[in-house]
């Protein structure tokens, strides 16, 4: 079975363009293809192909349906014959190259004309027989089909660009509401204190610094965490043992935590360490957010090619956020959340040509993370 690419559709095409010039006529010398435009006043050429000369030659690439031949082959969907297009102004630009008669066969499928092949032959006052209209009938049908199928594609993709545009937009605009949503939350507690002031109340400066570079802070870190998720990411690799990273992920920041280690990866692996420290440490702040005060269990393993990751929490996803999850912006945790924390991951690891994966069933969600040697 032939694969349906725009590709292998223009070779058949060819295939039976030539088939035409070769069986008619002792060899046509030009065969034109045309389809109907969008608004059907015009015929647009789509394929030429010619015998003998090796430079494609210059014709008018839209003609107008009203007062064509062409027109007329469409309109009574039947072949239709020039013995001779000499000195007829319709067929100029033909005869200026040496043509002399045309056939014009429409181009029909499912009860509708869509175009026409035009052939061209130097022989003067040429009537193609009932044979040579019979093969280029069957090669019309068979053009006509092939070009609905590649219409059809072309429309599917585009409708399938559309639908990932829209999405694109909508994420967008989820984003910019989450990030106008947390600078707002960020902002209100200085800006209620600022108003305080302003009507002569009492506060404490100290209170009021204090709400002032909380809010500072919480903004800059939404920034940050934005910026970083937008940079193109630049990996600077170093070999390394993954557990020396996860422990010191733990000792600097989840010591207080019940983290169970099942380490038992012993290869070197090359990785950037900073990132994969940014990614473990996220990993495991989302473990304890999900289920705050329970077990996380740690785990690696040596596989073919490379090692795997894997940190497990007491919390279960539900089904409804799942396909979520790794969406830009997307958080569960209101004030606390980004969204940024998980596409950030996703990004990291796919930058290392690894993958990330989530399994979330029976009160508990296993991540795992697969990097290469």
């Amino acid at each position: 079975m032939i694969k349906i690419t725009k590709a292998n559709i223009e070779k058949l095409l060819r295939k039976n363009v030539e088939t035409i010039l070769s069986d008619i006529c002792e060899g046509a010398g030009m065969c034109v293809i045309r389809i109907l435009s969008s608004d059907k006043k015009h015929l647009i050429a789509i394929a030429i192909h010619v015998v003998e000369e090796t430079e494609i030659p210059q014709i008018d690439i839209k003609i107008p349906i009203d007062g064509s031949i062409s027109g007329k082959a469409i309109t009574n969907e039947e072949i239709e014959e020039i013995s001779s297009i000499v000195g007829d102004w319709r067929f100029e630009k033909q005869s200026s190259l040496g043509y002399k008669s045309a056939m014009i066969v429409p181009l029909a499928f499912r009860n509708s004309t869509i175009g026409v092949i035009q052939i061209y032959t130097k022989k003067p006052d040429y009537i193609f027989n009932d044979h040579e209209k019979h093969i280029a009938k069957v090669v019309a049908d068979d053009l006509a089909f092939l070009l609905i199928i590649l219409r059809e594609k072309e429309e599917n993709e585009r409708l399938q660009d559309e639908m990932i545009k829209q999405k694109s937009l909508k994420e967008l605009g989820h984003g910019i509401a989450t990030i106008a949503h947390h600078l707002r939350n960020d902002l209100t507690a200085p800006m209620v204190l600022a108003q305080m002031i302003l009507r002569g109340e009492d506060i404490d400066p100290k209170v009021f610094a204090n709400s002032i570079s909380i809010s500072i802070k919480r903004a800059l870190s939404l920034i940050e965490n934005i910026l970083a998720y937008g940079k193109p990411l630049v990996v600077g690799k170093k070999a390394i043992n993954l557990n020396n990273i996860i422990k010191l992920v733990v000792d600097n920041n989840y010591s207080a935590l019940e983290i169970i280690f099942n380490l038992k990866s012993s290869k070197m692996i090359h990785i950037d360490i900073d990132k994969i420290y940014a990614v473990i440490l996220e990993m495991v702040k989302n473990a304890n957010d999900a289920s705050p005060n329970s077990k996380i269990i740690v785990g690696t393993k040596d596989v073919d090619g490379g090692i795997l990751l894997e940190i497990e929490n007491q919390g279960e996803i539900p089904h409804s956020e799942k396909e979520k999850i790794f969406a830009p912006f997307y958080t569960t945790k209101g004030r606390k959340g980004t969204g940024l924390g998980l596409p950030f991951v996703l990004n990291v690891i796919q930058g290392h040509h690894g993958s990330l994966s989530f399994e979330s069933v029976n009160g508990k969600t296993i991540f795992t993370v697969s990097l290469p040697e």
